[in-house]
């Protein structure tokens, strides 16, 4: 008998493999539920956001309010198991389409941040770079010249980490950089920040 039968593997309608903008665009015109997209999105962002966060730093925010976003429906699931009247119901579906939001945002928002980086033509050392300065700073094309001149900080001294003289040294360099653009006030914590920064 099992010689002669086979297993079909389903496949969630409007199932999509990768982030993309045309891959999201068949995702939201899809007639799946909205539990189903959600399913999805929950699935390729975090496949995703761990395949890249070391590669691409900037995954690490989207993949923590990804974390965060799945906290928030699971939490609601059970609370809707344990309550099966009309009203939850209704307040299920509803909670249902904003964690749908929220999880296209963070689509949305990782999709455009690689096209960006691609447009500006940085690797992702830079771009990392770049992200945090550019929460800081207004002018655009600054922050892309402090970002290339930081990146190459950090490859003049590759053993910051565990090298207390290359860290002290890497911390005065950027103290110097970032201190005319945001300020004393704000030098430290952007400096710390960028210090935390993963580099690939």
């Amino acid at each position: 008998m099992r010689k002669h039968t086979t297993v079909d593997i389903f496949e969630i309608p409007g199932v999509i493999h990768e982030l993309g903008p045309k891959e999201l665009a068949k995702l939201k015109k899809s007639n799946a539920t909205t539990n189903t997209k959600i399913l999805n999105l929950r699935k390729i962002l975090g496949e995703t956001t761990k395949k890249e966060r070391g590669a691409k730093p900037f995954v690490l925010s989207i993949a923590e309010r990804a974390a965060a976003l799945e906290h928030a429906y699971d939490e609601q699931i059970k609370a809707a198991v344990d309550a099966l009247d009309d009203n939850e119901r209704r307040r299920q579906e509803q909670l249902e389409k904003e964690i749908l939001k929220g999880y296209e945002r963070l689509a949305k928002e990782y999709v455009a941040a690689d096209a960006e980086r691609q447009q500006l033509e940085l690797d992702e050392n830079t771009f990392a770079i770049y992200t945090v300065l550019k929460l800081v700073v207004d002018d655009r094309s600054n922050a892309v010249s402090t970002a290339q001149e930081i990146n190459s900080t950090f490859a003049r001294l590759p053993n910051y980490r565990w090298d207390l003289k290359q860290e002290t040294e890497l911390r005065t360099e950027l103290y110097k950089t970032v201190r005319p653009l945001v300020g004393i006030a704000k030098m430290v914590e952007v400096t710390n920040t960028l210090m935390t920064l993963q580099r690939v």
